[in-house]
């Protein structure tokens, strides 16, 4: 079948919410794409897709977002940071670029961290990403924390009003 049977039942509510989805990245991304690079905020992009389609799932909790999105900043500050140290450099030298390796452990220590502390929200561990690949100053983390409260302080909001679409 082509297309979800609930969604011929609940037309209105898949339009209502993706139309709610849509305007909360609208208003999210005019404030954040004026400082944080793509990479950064395509996190949030995949954070209203379950926050509006799966608004009562484990991982659109508040504690998911909020502490997810903690974990994969710290995780990709720390590993930015440490892809930056020329003895790290120097070690890593034989291989092409020490970005792939420090990429790689902040999506890890990012998994490892939210399953550890039960705050698991995936589009965190993209973030840790993105954190590591990009420039990263103090202002594009502000300014991603403050766009993932932003859309936890919406979804919150309106969860009474939404229902599961998936």
């Amino acid at each position: 079948m082509l297309f979800d049977p609930k969604f011929s039942r609940n037309k209105a509510r898949y339009l209502i919410q993706c139309g709610l989805g849509t305007l909360s990245m609208f208003l999210i991304l005019g404030f954040l794409s004026q400082i944080a690079d793509a990479a950064v905020i395509a996190s949030m992009g995949a954070s209203c897709f379950i926050c509006f389609l799966m608004p009562h799932s484990i991982t659109a909790r508040p504690r998911s977002l909020l502490g997810g999105y903690a974990v994969g900043t710290l995780s990709g500050i720390g590993f930015n940071a440490l892809s930056h140290q020329a003895h790290v450099a120097a070690y890593l030298g034989t291989w092409q670029d020490p970005y792939i390796l420090m990429a790689a452990l902040a999506v890890g220590l990012s998994m490892i961290g939210m399953a550890i502390t039960n705050t698991e929200h995936p589009p965190a561990a993209g973030l840790a990403l993105g954190l590591v690949c990009d420039q990263v100053n103090g202002l594009t983390i502000i300014i991603i924390l403050t766009g993932i409260i932003i859309l936890t302080l919406i979804k919150t909001f309106l969860k009474p009003h939404l229902i599961d679409l998936m």
